[in-house]
């Protein structure tokens, strides 16, 4: 039973990374984009296999092992509803910041290390010759982040508000072109359709299992002149991160924006909404602070730093989290660099 397992999940494996389409060539087709094409690592734990997150890191680091630590799927600010924390089986957690590492040790009994935002360690899928010939056709552009919908919600009733609101900037600030981010599922749902009405290309980052889910969400925000959410985010952060201005709809007293702050234990998110509630055409330094404290601009690990890490969850995979703090203070990992 083991081996036919084992050839089963090899033939698999060779259908998937000889599929024609998995390499992306076009960002803009999005109907290919958004088909599964999941990260073909046998040893990935649970949602690791999210957003590529796996995939990046050895991808960067140049480590061949298996992560033997959760990676938290998006910077969790106070946000207790990503569940990592919580997860059984490994003793280990990977955050984005110093500042998730300080909140969330108060929660877990795992160890817990900040290694920056994901996009850090994505790679555009687009060489520097082609973002530029890209960019340069389309012109300026504002790219557009709808609230997106999960697997088990319906269309949202102020998302012709939101359109109105993306219409009046393009036309004010004289945009080019305007691409619109819409989740797979969103896709999947034909709400594409909504926007395209209005003359807007729609982009997607992809399926959420996709290997490459950050390299097309960084190649997009690359062509970015300036990014308009209609809520949360953790692309927020990300656009910040690449320097791409942001503003946030300013919707404040919509049902949407109450329940997007239930799971925080304190109200940075609206002190979030605020500081990017006004277009502007370039970030500012207070603005790009709060990014960095809260997405963890200053915890991005350099290649030997990260591979350095993964072997120190490695080697303590076994241990408690006083074994792998004792452990960590060899200078064989080097982590006090």
């Amino acid at each position: 039973m083991r081996i036919k397992y084992n050839i089963d999940w090899y033939k698999n494996k060779i259908i998937i990374e000889n599929d024609p389409n998995r390499i992306i060539s076009n960002i803009f087709d999005y109907q290919n984009i958004i088909r599964r094409r999941p990260d073909t690592d046998r040893n990935v734990f649970g949602g690791n296999y999210f957003y590529g997150v796996n995939y990046i890191l050895k991808r960067y680091s140049g480590y061949k092992g298996s992560i033997y630590g959760f990676i938290e799927h998006a910077p969790g600010l106070t946000n207790l509803s990503l569940h990592e924390y919580k997860e059984k089986g490994l003793n280990s957690l990977l955050v984005s910041s110093k500042q998730r590492k300080e909140f969330i040790s108060e929660y877990t009994d795992k160890y817990v290390i900040d290694i920056g935002p994901s996009i850090a360690y994505a790679e555009s899928v687009y060489d520097e010759k082609k973002l530029a010939a890209t960019k340069e056709n389309l012109g300026k552009t504002l790219l557009v982040y709808p609230s997106h919908n999960i697997e088990d919600t319906n269309w949202k009733n102020d998302t012709e508000n939101f359109i109105e609101f993306v219409k009046k900037l393009a036309e004010k600030y004289e945009y080019s072109s305007v691409l619109v981010s819409l989740y797979f599922t969103d896709i999947e749902r034909g709400l594409n359709i909504r926007y395209e009405k209005e003359g807007w290309k729609v982009v997607s980052s992809g399926h959420r299992d996709n290997y490459d889910f950050n390299d097309c969400m960084k190649t997009i925000i690359k062509l970015a002149d300036c990014a308009v959410f209609e809520g949360y985010s953790s692309s927020i952060g990300y656009c910040v991160y690449e320097n791409v201005p942001v503003v946030i709809y300013p919707d404040k007293e919509n049902e949407k924006t109450k329940l997007s702050t239930v799971n925080y234990v304190s109200n940075e998110i609206f002190d979030l909404f605020e500081l990017f509630s006004e277009y502007k055409e370039e970030l500012t330094d207070e603005q790009r602070e709060f990014c960095r404290y809260w997405f963890g601009f200053d915890s991005v690990k350099s290649k030997e730093q990260l591979s350095n890490i993964l072997k120190l969850l490695n080697d303590a995979k076994k241990k408690d989290k006083k074994g792998i703090e004792k452990l960590a203070e060899s200078k064989k990992y080097q982590l006090q660099k």
